[in-house]
């Protein structure tokens, strides 16, 4: 009986066979978006710009598409514009442009952020529309140029922080020596900077 015991004591105790471990499988990226319909042509400065649908095809093959959207106070929106992908390919960013701007042109007066079906963050300036916006090189974060319409050269720039859905950092130039804002009170607004940061002088400005 002890030797039975010994034996099977040894069998159950050797290495068993060993299955490989599938891969995790990749994620599903963005591989391609257009926001041109039918009958629309893309400018020359914004090859990605157009009336719509925007139609979205991914790396496993499926696809999206959604319309332009109707705001609650700028009405129905005419087109997208500066259409950009995030540096991992899982995020479409895109301005939307309106026809209540005080100017001949449409304004892009607000910035939506896509991902996986759906809206996850919208940008709206406080005053004046986006003039252009960016992602990080690290996609964490996006930064943003806002202004007037008209009779504006200089603008705002805002630096947003993803992960936390706010803003963090804000730059004016414009101000009297070149200096931001003084840093806000505990009032919800995000403190500027007193000299142009890194961010700021990597930006590229679509005025220029």
């Amino acid at each position: 009986m002890t030797r039975k015991i010994l034996a099977f004591a040894l069998l159950i105790s050797l290495p068993g066979p060993v299955f490989a471990q599938a891969p995790p499988p990749a994620a599903v990226t963005i591989s391609g978006f257009s926001a041109v319909g039918p009958g629309d042509s893309p400018t020359a400065q914004d090859p990605a710009a157009g009336t719509g649908p925007m139609e979205i095809s991914f790396s496993d093959g499926t696809s999206a598409a959604f319309g332009l959207a109707t705001d609650a106070v700028y009405g129905d929106q005419v087109g997208f514009l500066d259409v950009q992908l995030s540096p991992d390919k899982t995020t479409l960013g895109y301005l939307e442009s309106f026809d209540d701007c005080a100017q001949p042109s449409p304004c892009a007066m607000e910035l939506s952020l896509w991902r996986g079906g759906k809206v996850i963050y919208r940008f709206r300036p406080q005053v004046g529309m986006v003039w252009g916006w960016q992602f990080s090189p690290d996609g964490r974060e996006i930064y943003v140029q806002t202004g007037y319409p008209q009779n504006d050269t200089v603008g705002v720039y805002h630096r947003i922080l993803l992960s936390a859905g706010r803003e963090v950092e804000t730059y004016d130039p414009g101000n009297e020596d070149g200096a931001a804002p003084a840093p806000a009170s505990a009032a919800g607004k995000p403190a500027s900077t007193p000299a142009k940061p890194d961010w700021v002088a990597a930006f590229k400005d679509p005025t220029q």
